[in-house]
């Protein structure tokens, strides 16, 4: 059974959960028996210097690094105003952690994609930026990372990963529509 720590990356309150997005992607892993926990960045405090901001990014991290450890995946969930506090906390997990299989998921990722027709090619240039990152999850991930957890990553859909020197896109994943809608 694999052993996946989902990271979520965006500040939050310490005395908040994890958002919606988080627990839907734990609740699918968990219920296709793969073992999840959840690691959240939280300030300690609302009003802070950039200095303390910075303690508590690294102290993130280092969290984040011994939690590596003990999975297989380490997933991390980025929005654009925590890119580079996802690609710090990728660098050194992989520098620790050779062997963990690093995704890279969430808003940004999803934004990239969203506007490769607009651009040359958004996703490679993540990929560029964050050599650390093995696999970029994007649009909703609860089936894509499943499927990922159980198959070959060059046959699952919603993924930008590196085989060799190349980056590959393997498509779009098709929505997931509530039972009710279908109705």
């Amino acid at each position: 059974m694999s052993k996946v720590l989902l990271v979520d990356t965006i500040i939050s309150d310490k005395h908040e959960g994890p958002r919606i997005a988080i627990v839907s992607l734990a609740s699918a892993l968990r219920d296709s028996g793969i073992g999840v926990e959840i690691k959240q960045f939280n300030l300690e405090e609302k009003e802070t210097n950039l200095e303390k901001f910075r303690e508590y990014e690294l102290k993130f991290v280092s969290e984040v690094i011994e939690k590596s450890n003990y999975c297989d995946y380490l997933l991390l969930s980025c929005w654009t105003g925590s890119w580079n506090r996802t690609r710090l906390t990728a660098n050194k997990v992989k520098q620790t952690h050779p062997k963990t299989k690093i995704v890279v998921g969430g808003p940004h990722v999803d934004f990239a994609e969203m506007y490769r027709r607009h651009l040359q090619n958004p996703l490679e240039i993540l990929a560029q930026e964050s050599p650390e990152t093995d696999i970029f999850a994007y649009g909703e991930c609860e089936e894509t990372v499943k499927e990922l957890m159980q198959h070959d990553v060059k046959k699952t859909k919603g993924l930008v990963y590196r085989d060799e020197h190349k980056i590959l896109n393997n498509g779009w994943r098709p929505l997931i529509i509530p039972s009710k809608l279908m109705n």
